[in-house]
């Protein structure tokens, strides 16, 4: 069922009658947003999608998407005009590293710090 270019991702469900339902999947490059693809949709349906070609991936051009990305431009404004989430992601990351309080495990988990001179409360920390 894969047409053109590679999805995003692949769904296998079920209709009300019990059948197979197979579709494809995109996903914005700006703020994750998921929704099926159908190649053969209408034109006019297609067009309310785009791509951007520099962050080169798909857009979903809902207006929440676009208030995100205001916000992460405005976080990061040294980044352009536009950012994959991806990329927004990361940044927020090496900011969270840098704070005295967070720490980033090398699976991207934010743990808090645990100073090795100071004991634990009995029972480990608490929140």
């Amino acid at each position: 069922m894969i047409e053109g270019r590679r999805p995003n991702g692949y769904l296998v469900t079920t209709n009300e009658f019990g059948g197979r339902v197979e579709l494809e999947t995109r996903q914005c490059v700006h703020c994750q947003y998921t929704w099926e693809y159908n190649p053969h949709e209408e034109a006019r349906a297609r067009t309310l999608r785009g791509f951007c070609l520099r962050c080169y991936g798909y857009t979903c051009e809902r207006e929440e998407c676009h208030l995100q990305m205001q916000n992460m431009i405005r976080e990061f404004p040294d980044q352009g005009t536009c950012m994959p989430y991806e990329r927004y992601i990361k940044l927020r990351l090496q900011q969270i590293a840098k704070h005295p309080m967070w720490e980033v495990t090398p699976t991207g988990l934010i743990v808090p710090k645990v100073d090795e001179h100071l004991p634990l409360p009995i029972g480990g920390i608490t929140y």
